[in-house]
């Protein structure tokens, strides 16, 4: 599949206030600590593939654990990823809902990121 410049399938249809691309996050991660990762999948899948430096906390805890996301979003600004970008985009959701305005969900997550970005993390399957 062609990539665009952004990092995605020409096809991805970005929502600008929700997200950002892969290729915004690679800018904004050479820039200095101005952005935090934090990866929302399940622990067995850091296993197969990763960013770092991230910080992980998994989908299902990320209401249990808004107050530490609401201290890290205080200090810089929070780019959430996933494997595809669905998860991450959930989680962007629910912590603008918790009033959290400065975090983005990584369009197309590490899929995205592999491909476009960086082809030395891996791709995977998901494990189930």
């Amino acid at each position: 599949m062609t990539r665009d410049r952004r990092g995605l399938s020409r096809f991805y249809r970005l929502s600008s206030s929700l997200e950002i691309t892969p290729a915004e996050l690679d800018r904004r991660r050479r820039e200095g600590p101005a952005i935090v990762l934090l990866d929302c999948r399940e622990p067995e899948e850091l296993e197969c593939a990763r960013l770092e430096p991230c910080v992980h906390i998994p989908l299902r805890q990320i209401e249990s654990r808004i107050e530490e996301i609401r201290s890290m979003a205080a200090e810089r600004d929070v780019a959430i990823i996933c494997h595809h970008g669905r998860r991450s985009l959930i989680a962007t959701r629910l912590l603008r809902a918790a009033g959290i305005a400065n975090v983005w969900s990584v369009a197309g997550g590490l899929e995205a990121w592999s491909r476009g970005i960086d082809p030395s993390v891996p791709e995977y399957t998901r494990h189930r």
